[in-house]
């Protein structure tokens, strides 16, 4: 039995990845290939929590469970284990002492991880205020003093963690980049870079649920949700606008240079983690193009957009008054 471990990192896919396999269980059981349901969610980050603890819980109680009562080979998936430290790590390799591990995580360009972080961050304010005095501090703070550049540009270093602890003859790191994996698809990469290509057949290619990064617009607009609504709410608010919309983020929010020095950084890194791991580097594109909107412009552009939402809102409530109405009236007196 052997257990191969996802790790991320972050922003590459790691949703349709944990989608699918969620999806195919039944197909990848009977292939020989368990992939765990420890939670209602997708992936097993529940592992993870309870690694950072430093103790097992009711998460790898029932994962220990599963690898007693079955033969298969293992895949474990969650993002949240590319950002754990050395000691963490050490802790999983003993806690799977026993069993053969094989590490897989993907890496994408700095540029590309320096715009997501910046508006993850910007997702998490919680006021109209918030907003403005963290997207000032963004867009205005020279490149060498943001803590950002630095993160992204280092971020490939998580592999060499990983590799001191389970050898780098255990790890496949890939690159995030659609002309680099096989067939073009990520899942098929996925799944041959672990020696499993035959039963990417078994796979329900089915369109995947992805974590798409909503524009500035839209992030502005969710701030207002905060103090008002749940969190659902603003949930829903980004699922509406990016898929119906299309309010998708095209525009960076962080300046050119910035994101040169992050790719600058990174590429020392990325040299290293291709000659070490045989690992292509992501093949480098075009920057976004166009500079960080203005405040006034957000503003304008967020009420517009808090006004479709209405709208769209309304209608799905008389959409629902109809069908409920007509199913009334089919219904047979008494």
């Amino acid at each position: 039995m052997k257990i191969y471990v996802h790790i991320g990192s972050d922003k590459t896919g790691t949703t349709s990845i944990q989608n699918t396999l969620t999806r195919s269980r039944n197909a990848l059981k009977k292939c020989g290939i368990l992939y765990p349901q420890l939670e209602k969610a997708p992936h097993q980050e529940i592992l993870a929590r309870e690694l950072l603890s430093g103790n097992k819980g009711p998460g790898w109680e029932a994962f220990e469970k599963h690898l007693k009562s079955s033969n298969e080979n293992v895949i474990l998936s969650s993002e949240m284990l590319c950002g754990v430290g050395e000691a963490d790590i050490l802790r999983l390799k003993d806690w799977l002492n026993s069993h053969e591990v094989k590490i897989i995580a993907y890496i994408r360009k700095s540029d590309e991880y320096l715009e997501s972080g910046a508006m993850q961050r910007l997702k998490s304010c919680k006021s109209r205020v918030d907003f403005f005095r963290l997207y000032r501090k963004l867009k205005w703070l020279p490149a060498i003093f943001n803590p950002l550049v630095y993160i992204s540009g280092f971020k490939p270093l998580f592999v060499f963690r990983w590799s001191k602890v389970f050898g780098k003859e255990n790890l496949y790191v890939r690159p995030y980049c659609k002309s680099q994996w096989v067939d073009g698809n990520l899942i098929s990469d996925f799944m041959s870079t672990l020696g499993f290509s035959s039963q990417v057949k078994n796979l329900r290619q089915m369109p995947l649920k992805k974590n798409i990064t909503p524009n500035i617009y839209t992030i502005f607009a969710m701030s207002t949700f905060a103090t008002t609504s749940r969190p659902s709410m603003r949930h829903q608010f980004s699922e509406v606008m990016t898929q119906k919309y299309g309010q998708v983020m095209k525009q960076p929010v962080s300046s050119r240079f910035k994101r040169y020095m992050a790719l600058a950084i990174s590429n020392i890194i990325l040299k290293r983690v291709s000659s070490e791991f045989n690992c292509p580097p992501p093949v480098k594109k075009k920057l976004l193009a166009g500079f960080a909107p203005g405040e006034s412009s957000i503003a304008g552009k967020s009420q517009q957009l808090l006004l479709e939402f209405s709208i769209h809102q309304k209608k799905q409530v008389n959409r629902l008054r109809r069908k409920l109405a007509l199913k009334d009236a089919q219904q047979p007196q008494p």
